[in-house]
C-alpha cells in the first residue's frame, strides 16, 4: 500500500513539472524525462523479467536434471537385476548337461493352460505312457514350474507355483529358507521366514536342499522385490518375481530321478 501511494506521488510530481513553463521548456523536460528516466526504468523492469523468466527456466532445468537422475537410477537397478538373472540362467544351461545325465528328463508340451490364476493348472501331452508320475517335477528353460498333481495314460496335469494351494521350499544363496506361495492375483511371496534372515532385495531364489520334490539339485526361482515384517510381526516375508511365465509357457520338462 506504501509503494502504491509514493508511485502515485511520484508520478504527480512529474505530471506537474511536466505541465509548468512554455512549450519548449516542456519538450525539453518530456525528452529529459523520456531519456533518462522512464527509459532506464522500462529497461530495468525489462531486465528484471528476463532475470525472472531465466530463474524459472533454471529450476526447470533443474526439475529435469533431477528427474533424469532417477531415471538412470531405475535403469542402472534394472541393468544390475537383468545381469543378475542372464549371469543364473547361463550358469543353468551350462549345468544343465549335467542335470540331464543323472535325471531323466521328459521333454513335454503345454496343451492346456487354464484360468483363473489362483486355481490354474497346465495339462501336458505325456503321462503314463512316459512314465510320468504324481509329485514329479516339472521345470521350464528358466526354473521352476510346480509338480504332477495327476497322471493319466496320455497326459499329466501339473500344480504350478502361480496356484493359490502350491507351496514350495525355497531358499536363497545364504541357505535362508523358507515357504513359496502365491495370492488369488498369482503374485509370489516367500513367507515363514525366520526374523533377523539374511535376505535383501535382489537376491536369487532357488529351490530348498529341504524340498521333497526338487531333490539333489536347485532350481532357480526368481529374484526378491522386496522384505518386510509380516502382518503376525513373528516371521518375515518377501515378494518375488518368477522366472519361469506360467501364462506363456508351451514346452515344460518333468523330471524323474534315475
Amino acid at each position: 500500500m506504501q509503494k502504491s501511494s509514493l508511485l502515485r506521488l511520484i508520478l504527480l510530481f512529474v505530471a506537474i513539472v511536466l505541465v509548468i513553463g512554455s512549450q519548449e521548456n516542456k519538450i525539453k523536460k518530456a525528452d529529459f524525462f523520456s531519456s533518462f528516466i522512464i527509459y532506464p526504468y522500462i529497461q530495468s523492469v525489462n531486465y528484471l523479467h528476463s532475470l525472472k523468466q531465466r530463474d524459472l527456466e533454471i529450476d526447470q532445468l533443474i526439475d529435469e536434471l533431477h528427474k533424469e537422475k532417477i531415471y538412470s537410477s531405475v535403469l542402472k537397478t534394472e541393468l544390475i537385476r537383468t545381469r543378475a538373472e542372464l549371469d543364473l540362467k547361463d550358469r543353468w544351461f551350462s549345468e544343465s548337461d549335467s542335470l540331464f545325465k543323472s535325471l531323466d528328463i521328459v521333454s513335454t508340451k503345454v496343451i492346456s493352460n487354464s484360468y483363473p490364476v489362483y486355481s490354474k493348472t497346465l495339462i501336458l501331452d505325456k503321462g503314463l505312457n512316459y512314465r510320468i508320475n504324481v509329485n514329479d517335477a516339472v521345470i521350464s528353460q528358466y526354473g521352476i514350474v510346480g509338480k504332477i498333481i495327476s497322471v493319466g495314460p496320455t497326459h499329466s496335469i501339473v500344480l504350478p507355483i502361480v496356484n493359490y494351494n502350491a507351496k514350495f521350499s525355497v531358499m536363497n544363496k545364504r541357505n535362508v529358507q523358507g515357504i513359496l506361495n502365491a495370492d488369488y492375483t498369482g503374485s509370489l511371496k516367500m513367507n515363514l521366514i525366520e526374523k533377523n534372515s539374511n535376505i535383501v532385495k535382489g537376491d536369487t531364489l532357488f529351490t530348498s536342499n529341504l524340498s521333497e520334490i526338487f531333490t539333489n539339485y536347485y532350481a532357480p526361482v526368481g529374484i526378491v522385490d522386496s522384505v518386510y515384517m509380516a502382518d503376525n510381526q513373528l516371521y518375515l516375508e518377501a515378494d518375488v518375481s518368477s522366472f519361469t511365465q506360467i501364462n506363456n509357457l508351451t514346452t515344460v520338462f518333468v523330471i524323474k530321478p534315475k
